[in-house]
């Protein structure tokens, strides 16, 4: 990589933790991108290189986040029969949302539709990505084309998400992803947890 290169990453890098930390302690609704330039200590005209507005940044922050630790459990789930491969791969996602749940709250159930259809979308793409490499095989199991396998799984995922986030449920990440396995399993979750 080149130092240029490395700039840049270290750049984004910097908007996005300034973001994060605003977004965590204020809220959606109070994050502006000078706000975040400033904490960041750059100009809004070198945000707008990176990001091509508020919407656009806070997407990309969902992106960090579901991804920070998604090579490292793919990695350990990878040896595991599946099903308990997929009910560990969304106790990850939804320990993402456990451990942000203050700023997942306050974009759900907002005036946010164009925000929410990136998400649902970058969801989807995640998850039919991993389909496809083969990280989980829920779509071998049930016999379905991978992008029908991957809409179901994203779709039961999103809602799974909204009543949690809506019904102010004190249930664990654990529990939550047990519910969705439940669901599309027919059988109890994996009782032994991978750490």
């Amino acid at each position: 990589m080149s130092e240029y290169q490395r700039k840049r990453n270290r750049t984004r890098h910097l908007f996005m933790e300034a973001g994060l930390t605003i977004l965590l302690e204020q809220g959606y609704d109070k994050l502006t991108v000078t706000k975040i330039c400033d904490l960041a200590d750059y100009g809004r005209g070198t945000f707008y290189e990176y990001f091509n507005d508020k919407e656009d940044f806070v997407v990309r922050i969902i992106e960090l986040l579901f991804e920070q630790h998604t090579d490292a459990i793919n990695q350990k789930v990878m040896n595991l029969p599946s099903p308990q491969r997929e009910y560990f791969g969304w106790i990850n996602a939804f320990r993402t949302v456990e451990r942000y749940k203050d700023f997942f709250k306050s974009l759900h159930g907002r005036d946010y539709p164009s925000l929410m259809e990136r998400f649902s979308q970058y969801n989807l793409i995640r998850i039919q990505n991993q389909l496809e490499q083969g990280i989980y095989a829920y779509g071998d199991l049930m016999q379905l084309p991978i992008p029908v396998m991957a809409s179901f799984v994203a779709s039961a995922m999103e809602g799974m998400i909204t009543y949690w986030l809506s019904t102010d449920c004190d249930l664990p990440a654990e529990d939550i992803a047990g519910m969705m396995f439940k669901m599309l399993y027919h059988l109890d979750p994996p009782t032994e947890l991978l750490e």
